[in-house]
């Protein structure tokens, strides 16, 4: 967890890939906009997005996630789907 100003402030590295501080960017913008639904994104974009920024992804049941507060504790996740990676059918017996 990490907060929009503190993200804002990391990605300002200019050697920080441009895709991947677009989804910290979009983050900070949506809430100064008071809008908080979650950003869906790629899971290679979140790691390196964590990476970058210093901060260890949390991984719930169905998500992996970053998640940034504002300074009245609203919060927006940068999120992907753990599901979206698993094949079916690869040597994985029920």
């Amino acid at each position: 967890m990490i907060t929009a100003t503190e993200l804002e402030l990391k990605l300002s590295n200019t050697k920080i890939p441009t895709f991947v501080r677009n989804e910290g960017i979009k983050a900070v913008v949506r809430l100064g906009m008071g809008r908080f639904n979650p950003i869906i994104t790629d899971r290679k974009t979140l790691h390196l997005l964590a990476e970058a920024i210093g901060v260890e992804p949390i991984k719930s049941g169905r998500y992996t996630f970053i998640r940034v507060f504002d300074e009245l504790q609203n919060a927006v996740d940068i999120q992907y789907d753990n599901g979206t990676f698993f094949i079916f059918g690869q040597g994985d017996e029920q």
